[in-house]
């Protein structure tokens, strides 16, 4: 029951805050629409558009220890006040989250439990429950103020903060970050929160001969402590380089999927068909699907080709191919998309839910549709317009991507009116392009 009473709560909390305009723009974490996928494409995008424009970008990765834990009631519920929840409804999540206590129990020798006495908690949103996240999310509303200099993206306790510069201009740069950090600092100290400077890190991004005009150590400072910089970071389950390639990434990626791959062998003999897609599909092609309209469109075309040898060797698994056997035929038979069509159905279905929802905003501001007729701007199959750009690596930004993903949609496949009606019309579609580019 206690599950049941706080999914009802939690749909009328995220109804609130949306309504009434209280979570920051770029706030991705448990909202409608929103995802880590979105979170990523923003923070790219960005980076790449300035380094389309002669521009580095350093990204700060903060890092909050034990962020739920640390959460100071008083302070949650004097902000829900602020906000402005009615008195009964702070009262109910004073009575839901105070009072609660806990304590240790620990297995001896004899394989007896014993078990420690109960302290109260006096902090922290409850562990395990669907509410804590989201009450974190508007515990952590306000930090924006403190980014005065820079952009920034939050994801629940993940937050980024980043800007981009000119390379010879590194130091006004740098200083102009410091500040704000140390702002956040300060405000993670107001509000009970620490900040771990040991795990935050930095990175630099933009080409080869812009990096050469930064220096190696830039200063980041997260208040007296010194930001180690890295030259490669995980950001929400995706690793960045430099160049934002993502080869490393998609190396480490391709090893688990065939260490994966060579556990099914083992029981391979015992599985049918049908089981040996299943599994196939959840436990090594999923792996490829977190992140793919990311990095997909910033792929090499070597690393491309090793993302496609990890499905051909799911499907010798799945359909016994022989090893020099042609994969394509049997993948067409059974209609399964190639990689990079699967990318681009991906690619299509958020576009189609970003352009019917228009959210997230951070999204949707960055598609210019072409001009045309009034009666034709409202009708949703319009063409999207090319942006300009200088370089080829702009090429895997997500407006570039984006653009060239749903101009190559035909029209019957854009103006359905769902988006499970979309995905079957555009799977079909992209299943006749690979059966014609095969034959």
């Amino acid at each position: 029951m206690s599950k049941i009473l706080e999914k009802v709560v939690w749909i009328q909390l995220a109804e609130y805050l949306e309504t009434n305009n209280i979570l920051p723009e770029f706030q991705s974490g448990f909202r409608k629409g929103y995802s880590t996928t979105t979170a990523l494409l923003d923070v790219s995008d960005n980076i790449i558009a300035a380094q389309d424009n002669g521009m580095c970008t350093i990204l700060v990765l903060l890092d909050f220890s034990r962020a739920f834990d640390c959460i100071d009631l008083s302070l949650l519920l004097s902000k829900m006040v602020y906000y402005g929840f009615e008195t009964d409804t702070v009262s109910w999540f004073r009575s839901f989250l105070t009072g609660r206590g806990q304590c240790v129990e620990i297995v001896q020798e004899d394989g007896r439990m014993r078990r420690s006495a109960y302290c109260t908690l006096k902090r922290g949103a409850p562990q395990g429950t669907i509410l804590s996240p989201l009450l974190f999310v508007l515990y952590t509303t306000d930090i924006i103020g403190c980014i005065q200099n820079c952009k920034y993206h939050l994801y629940a306790d993940d937050l980024q903060v980043y800007i981009s510069f000119k390379a010879s201009e590194w130091a006004c740069a740098v200083r102009s970050l410091n500040e704000d950090l140390d702002r956040i600092q300060r405000w993670s100290q107001n509000n009970c929160l620490v900040l771990n400077p040991a795990k935050t890190k930095y990175i630099v991004f933009g080409s080869k001969y812009q990096l050469n005009s930064v220096p190696l150590d830039c200063q980041v400072k997260l208040g007296s402590e010194s930001v180690e910089r890295v030259y490669e970071a995980r950001s929400l389950g995706v690793d960045l380089d430099p160049n934002l390639r993502y080869e490393n990434y998609i190396s480490g990626v391709v090893r688990s999927c065939f260490y994966r791959l060579k556990v099914l062998y083992k029981v391979r003999q015992y599985l049918n068909e049908r089981l040996r897609i299943q599994l196939v599909e959840s436990l090594v092609l999923s792996k490829l699907n977190y992140g793919d309209t990311v990095y997909g469109p910033c792929l090499y075309t070597k690393t491309g080709n090793l993302i496609q040898r990890v499905q051909n060797a799911c499907a010798r698994f799945c359909f016994s191919i022989p090893p020099r056997g042609h994969v394509t035929p049997f993948l067409n038979e059974h209609n399964i998309l190639k990689i990079e069509y699967r990318r681009k159905l991906h690619l299509a279905c958020l576009l189609f839910q970003v352009i019917k929802s228009q959210a997230p905003k951070y999204l949707f501001s960055k598609l210019k549709w072409s001009k045309g007729r009034c009666a034709e701007r409202k009708q949703r199959f319009l063409q999207l317009s090319t942006q300009r750009h200088k370089s080829t690596a702009f090429r895997g930004s997500f407006r570039y991507a984006a653009t060239r993903c749903w101009n190559n949609i035909p029209p019957p496949v854009k103006s359905a009116q769902t988006k499970l009606t979309f995905k079957n019309r555009l799977k079909c579609f992209l299943m006749e392009a690979q059966k014609g580019k095969y034959l």
